[in-house]
């Protein structure tokens, strides 16, 4: 449909292709690789997302970066509403769990996550870095374990092929540090 590939390993192949091509001539003359890579990365969390940058992408590897350009390029008007967005999701996510204080630990579980998972797990990093020096007091999870045979007052739901948080890897409940079940 899009002519970027039959299959997962080709349509990544494509990706790679336009995001080197970027490399030397950013598409409009502000979209290079990292923000073809922050375009990209925005449809992990949104389904609806995908065919646009799929149309953008094709239409780019045959010769038109407009709808690149467009799509992942600087939008100001949207500049004070992105950065106010960021500010609350770290907020919550700085207090959300207790977060490694040393970057090594940071450098160690991620450098083996990208191994398995290298599109998303750098920018998630940096996203979340500032946790790692969140001054503010941090909460303390709630425990939610029962006794034998209660119902638990809580019930977590996940949903499946989510790309930025999976139902398992490091994200899962007792496997990474960033998630932890009582």
């Amino acid at each position: 449909m899009y002519g970027l590939g039959d299959t997962p390993r080709e349509v990544q192949n494509s990706y790679e292709r336009a995001s080197a091509r970027l490399a030397v001539e950013p598409a409009g003359g502000t979209v290079g690789p990292a923000q073809l890579q922050g375009a990209f990365l925005r449809a992990g969390y949104y389904d609806d997302y995908w065919p646009a940058r799929a149309e953008a992408l094709s239409a780019y590897l045959q010769g038109d970066p407009g709808p690149l350009a467009d799509l992942a390029g600087p939008h100001p008007d949207a500049a004070a509403e992105a950065e106010n967005a960021q500010a609350v999701y770290t907020a919550v996510e700085c207090n959300d769990a207790p977060w490694p204080t040393d970057f090594s630990v940071w450098d160690r579980d991620n450098t083996r996550l990208a191994r398995r998972a290298p599109f998303e797990t750098w920018d998630n990093v940096w996203t979340n870095l500032p946790c790692a020096f969140w001054p503010a007091p941090r909460q303390r999870p709630l425990d939610v374990r029962t006794g034998p045979g209660e119902l638990p007052p809580t019930l977590i739901l996940a949903a499946e092929d989510d790309a930025a948080t999976p139902t398992t890897g490091p994200w899962s409940c007792g496997v990474g540090w960033r998630a932890r079940c009582w």
